[in-house]
């Protein structure tokens, strides 16, 4: 058995893969399978996964018609034979020392699950760096499940519980429970894949390192328009509160990612990709407002901090103008200033 079985899905990155690929195989830490799953990929993306593999046995590459993000991973999973699994973007890269740091840790303290930092790297077309930033947690040990769900707002809030790329799993809870990703979701299943991992977790750390780079080039600040986008947040956030009613927490950070939301699909509004008439973006703010469980979230949601408490009091005024203007704003300096 390998120590480590690192999972990548790969569609249509011909221009990244081949340099995440030799960040991963310059590890100091060799013990490890790296599974790429070609995901249908239109490209040279399957073509070069395959010359590299017939270079490093370590390699694996598995061929499937185009099933998503979600379908890929969870074929990585069933091919899995390490000790550990981790997953990597197939357009990101990795320090030499960023598989030796996390095992040393899960098993010098024998933790559930290894949560780490990262680097945001900006780069231009021809592969040249133009700023980096470090995103850097506060280290902390969590020995046993009652310190995990004391902390599980803090945990959650911070902005590194969503992604899969920073972290290091067993396999045996992975597979034992059969933690899946959903392929029924094309957002929101790497959160839904940590809750379900958190649930059977009793133990873990997170450490005050980035060994991962997260890789921004020109189109990395746009996103998917999503003309379901709501539906897919709010199954999202129904599964979010079931997780927290089995364990008691308050329902704030569920009520505050029902905020959230609404201002997440408002910004979409002004996505080049949306078409509807001014009128239809309207009515569509108006609709979401008056849904129920919106409505009821407005009505008790009492945030603390005064940046939530304006955003719950613009949401409340029922300005739909008000509203359609403050979230393109959002959305301008989200994607247009913040992409400059």
């Amino acid at each position: 058995m390998v120590k480590v079985s690192i999972i990548v899905p790969v569609y249509n990155c011909e221009s990244s893969i081949k340099n995440t690929i030799n960040s991963i195989l310059k590890q100091n830490f060799n013990d490890f399978e790296l599974i790429l799953i070609n995901d249908g990929s239109e490209d040279k993306s399957g073509l070069i996964c395959d010359e590299l593999a017939m270079k490093d046995k370590r390699i694996k590459v598995i061929h499937q018609k185009n099933s998503g993000p979600g379908a890929a991973r969870n074929r990585g999973i069933n091919e899995a034979e390490g000790k550990y699994i981790t997953f990597v973007d197939a357009d990101d890269t990795v320090d030499v020392d960023w598989l030796d740091l996390m095992i040393s840790t899960i098993e010098d303290n024998n933790v559930d699950l290894i949560c780490t930092g990262y680097k945001k790297l900006f780069i231009r077309d021809d592969n040249r760096l133009i700023k980096s930033k470090d995103y850097i947690p506060t280290f902390k040990m969590y020995k046993d499940k009652k310190n995990i769900i004391n902390d599980i707002n803090e945990i959650i809030s911070s902005g590194f519980f969503i992604p899969l790329w920073n972290k290091l799993y067993k396999s045996k809870i992975i597979k034992a429970f059969g933690i899946t990703f959903r392929e029924d979701l094309s957002l929101g299943e790497d959160f839904l894949f940590n809750l379900q991992y958190f649930d059977k977790c009793n133990s873990f750390i997170i450490l005050d390192t980035a060994k991962y780079n997260y890789i921004v080039n020109k189109d990395g600040l746009t996103h998917k328009y999503r003309s379901n986008k709501f539906e897919i947040l709010n199954k999202i956030n129904d599964e979010f509160r079931q997780f927290i009613i089995k364990y008691g927490i308050t329902q704030d950070i569920a009520n505050y990612g029902t905020v959230k939301n609404c201002y997440s699909c408002f910004m979409d509004l002004f996505h080049e990709n949306n078409y509807m008439k001014l009128s239809d973006k309207l009515n569509y703010i108006y609709d979401i407002l008056n849904k129920k469980k919106v409505k009821m979230v407005l009505e008790t949601y009492k945030p603390k901090s005064i940046k939530n408490k304006i955003l719950v009091l613009i949401l409340k005024s029922n300005f739909i103008w008000l509203i359609f203007i403050i979230s393109w704003i959002f959305y301008v300096i989200k994607f247009k200033i913040n992409k400059n």
